[in-house]
């Protein structure tokens, strides 16, 4: 009776663990896309923090520390829950991207943190807003819809950033 009983157990166990894996290729890319791309922010605002004068770009560079390192958190919850592995390191243009910018500094490397800070908020918000329309896991969904209007206002903070800075 015992080992039927364990051998049911482990069923169970299995088959609950599948369900809670279960996730569609288009969320599992979302999951590590999103995950990589919060993990470029922050690399790329803790190099801001350490390059820049400006008050404007140190404050920003603070909120996208913050803001995407609670976003990576909740996201890590989700994709190990899910057993999706993700990245551990930006992608290699976001590296790359990092590289060009170690090289700048003063007014040249603000103006290119703010047109970067630009362009990969528009990006993150229409992705954002893709797997709002279409994912099909819930918590994975759930996470989309919260962390949007986020993504939105850093957006908008960007663009007043790079409207005070100037283009590159």
């Amino acid at each position: 009776m015992k080992t039927h009983l364990g051998i049911a157990a482990g069923i169970i166990a299995a088959a609950t663990t599948s369900l809670a894996a279960d996730v569609n290729s288009t969320d599992k890319s979302f999951i590590k896309d999103a995950y990589q791309d919060g993990l470029a922010e922050i690399k790329m605002a803790e190099l801001a923090q350490g390059k820049t004068a400006s008050a404007d770009v140190k404050a920003f560079a603070a909120r996208m520390v913050t803001d995407h390192g609670a976003a990576k958190t909740e996201l890590k919850g989700i994709a190990d829950a899910k057993s999706v592995e993700v990245p551990t390191s930006p992608s290699l243009i976001a590296q790359g991207k990092m590289k060009l910018d170690e090289a700048k500094s003063g007014a040249d490397f603000d103006k290119a943190y703010a047109a970067e800070m630009v362009s990969d908020h528009k990006k993150a918000v229409k992705a954002f807003k893709k797997e709002v329309s279409n994912a099909t896991d819930a918590e994975v969904k759930a996470f989309a819809v919260k962390t949007l209007p986020t993504l939105e206002s850093h957006l908008s903070m960007a663009e007043d950033l790079q409207n005070k800075l100037g283009k590159p």
